[in-house]
């Protein structure tokens, strides 16, 4: 190999009877990507197994797709019937790479805040609805993530967590994840008393 050429890996293409699908091509086209420091299409086409056509169309969709999320991302959540998408700006620490942006909270903050360890605590135990809300003292780390919005009271005390709570909460997981096994985490709510709300 000469000095300075571009080494391509190269991923088994397809037959000819059997068509490469967009999702299949787009992994494929990515894969190569990040092995590679560039590539032209022909390049891309050949080290990922596709023919021209098709990769220089997954390169048209990828490259509309990457200005078109410029500063922004994707967030996903679970409403509990359906899973609904949000398309929200990136600032500041939420522009960073997931990786680098957990590295840097785990060094400025080894820990998780009583308030975040509240909000985990209540998705562990599944309270993400009001039918679903626990009980939990009046806490002053309660109070605020109510005033916050992060939580909703029912009538009988019972708590649950808000849409962006539950956001905050996965989060939260994914920079702490050793809060799963954490056996005081919930130590001022209790399960064993589900709230009646929406129950006939």
């Amino acid at each position: 190999m000469k000095k300075g050429a571009v080494k391509m890996i190269c991923i088994q293409p397809t037959s000819d009877n059997q068509r490469t699908s967009l999702d299949e091509a787009i992994r494929r086209v990515l894969r190569v990507l990040q092995e590679e420091k560039g590539a032209n299409i022909t390049q891309l086409a050949k080290a990922a197994g596709l023919n021209w056509k098709t990769a220089d169309k997954v390169m048209t969709l990828l490259t509309e797709i990457s200005v078109a999320l410029e500063g922004k991302g994707i967030d996903a959540y679970d409403t509990g019937q359906s899973k609904m998408y949000l398309l929200t700006d990136r600032v500041g620490l939420e522009s960073l790479p997931a990786s680098l942006r957990d590295l840097y909270v785990r060094k400025e903050f080894p820990k998780a805040t009583d308030e975040q360890r509240l909000l985990v605590g209540l998705m562990l135990k599944g309270a993400t609805s009001a039918r679903m809300a626990v009980r939990m003292e009046r806490v002053k780390q309660a109070d605020t993530l109510l005033q916050k919005g992060r939580i909703k009271r029912t009538k009988d005390e019972h708590a649950y967590l808000t849409e962006i709570g539950m956001r905050i909460a996965r989060g939260t997981l994914i920079t702490y994840p050793e809060l799963v096994k954490d056996q005081h985490l919930m130590q001022n709510s209790d399960r064993s008393a589900p709230s009646k709300v929406g129950q006939g």
